[in-house]
């Protein structure tokens, strides 16, 4: 094997493992739970021959040096060195064996660990508010939350999502903060707002840009998020190890 051969399995590596992608042999593809064009798209499997994965790898992963690398032999390579390859696809409610990819469990697994660290960021979003004492738009909720995610070049996610995270949080008995929307808005110097209001907070005003940073950065810091997909020096920055 070849050096590049080799930096080229590298790459692989890392994006079969933040994908949590799959190789499958039998159906000679590859897939991946996430969405197919746009960031409002619903989850749905994604799948590709191997010969459109070369491809799409070759014109957004590698640079010019490395593109005549990238085959067949090296994609299995890759997935086979972190477990990432299977005998073929299966959809079963119960445990297949190892060698085996169960779309069913899989999807489930991906869901729950999209779901666990997209609410920690907005939990501790809302934890550093509570700390500051103040009232906050909701749409300043979402500004800090969409600059959590272009922290980690990541595209942001619908603001109805968004909401249901801050709705999940807010409804803890700990939280100090209450949704006023709708027809039950904020009342402040003659206008309403839709706001989390803290208990002890009076007043409203909108966040600087460098508060949306400021909190944005608070929240993504050590989290699983950044666990997950910071890189580079960027790690060191939001204190998680290289």
């Amino acid at each position: 094997m070849t050096t590049e051969e080799e930096v080229v399995i590298e790459k692989l590596k890392e994006w079969f493992l933040l994908h949590n992608a799959a190789f499958l042999a039998k159906e000679n593809s590859v897939c991946f739970w996430g969405k197919p064009q746009s960031s409002t798209d619903d989850d749905v499997w994604v799948i590709w021959t191997v010969r459109e994965a070369i491809n799409i790898f070759k014109a957004t992963l590698l640079p010019f040096g490395l593109m005549k690398y990238c085959t067949a032999e090296t994609i299995m390579t890759a997935a086979l060195e972190v477990d990432r390859s299977y005998i073929c696809g299966v959809n079963s409610d119960v445990q297949c064996l190892p060698q085996y990819f169960n779309f069913n469990r899989e999807a489930l697994k991906v869901e729950v660990k999209s779901i666990d660290y997209k609410l920690e960021l907005m939990t501790r979003i809302i934890k550093n508010f509570e700390k500051a004492m103040i009232n906050v738009l909701i749409a300043d909720v979402g500004k800090v939350f969409n600059e959590c995610f272009t922290m980690l070049g990541l595209a942001p996610e619908s603001s109805v999502k968004r909401n249901s995270l801050m709705r999940h949080v807010l409804n803890n008995k700990s939280c100090l903060y209450t949704e006023k929307n709708y027809s039950n808005r904020y009342m402040y110097n003659g206008r309403v707002h839709a706001v989390i209001r803290h208990k002890l907070a009076v007043g409203i005003e909108p966040l600087t840009a460098s508060q949306i940073n400021e909190f944005a950065y608070q929240a993504v810091k050590g989290s699983t998020a950044a666990q997950r997909f910071a890189k580079g020096e960027q790690r060191i920055l939001l204190g998680v190890s290289i």
